[in-house]
């Protein structure tokens, strides 16, 4: 009976110290699981001050959509820009229908700041466009420079049709600029534009006045 009594007690021990070593053991698996999990959960936290959501970037405008109708004489404009609104939807017959030129009567213009140089620098101006006359309309600026700048009208084998001049406010400002509204309609490359000017005119000594500007 001795025999039996010794190995339950062998037994008893063993399981207590088994149970003591997993219960040990235990512990530091616990911290160290603990521990990665928090790391993993912080690392997957925004900084302070950061969008957590993906920023999306802003869509770049088309060379369509930039083009404008207002010629610019800022040296850092570009001619891409200064082109004229987006083409109407034109079919090839509106295309061949499309009728160039003037028509636009600039001495029925009623208003005290258009003298009769100004409405002929006006003419001339138009003139020289539909003839696609570079020449002409290089006479018109009071330098070559000036003129050189704007001559990119030609650019794409224009046609130009003008239909209003001076539907608007025609003013003068302080540096004595008179300004006339103009707009007509043009086809460039087989498209169809509308396109509105701002022409500006103004007095150079001993010259006279001069065409300075399309804006």
């Amino acid at each position: 009976m001795i025999k039996p009594m010794i190995s339950a007690r062998q037994t008893a021990a063993g399981m207590i110290l088994l149970t003591g070593l997993l219960t040990a053991c235990s512990h530091p698996l616990d911290t160290r699981t603990a521990a990665v999990q928090a790391s993993l959960s912080e690392s997957n936290q925004p900084d302070a001050g950061q969008n957590p959501q993906k920023q999306t970037e802003p869509i770049s405008r088309p060379a369509s959509a930039l083009s404008s109708s207002v010629l610019s004489p800022s040296p850092s404009s570009s001619s891409a820009s200064t082109f004229d609104s987006p083409p109407d939807s034109a079919s090839a017959a509106s295309t061949a229908s499309f009728k160039e030129g003037i028509f636009v009567d600039v001495q029925a213009l009623d208003n005290p700041l258009v003298n009769q140089d100004i409405k002929g620098l006006l003419n001339k101006l138009m003139k020289a466009v539909v003839d696609r006359d570079k020449e002409a309309f290089a006479k018109l600026f009071p330098d070559s420079q000036t003129a050189t700048y704007f001559d990119y009208q030609f650019e794409g084998s224009p046609k130009f049709r003008f239909e209003q001049a001076g539907d608007g406010v025609i003013e003068q400002d302080a540096e004595g600029r008179v300004s006339i509204p103009v707009e007509g309609k043009v086809i460039r490359e087989g498209q169809i534009y509308d396109f509105f000017w701002l022409v500006y005119f103004n007095r150079i000594d001993p010259d006279g006045w001069k065409l300075i500007a399309l804006d």
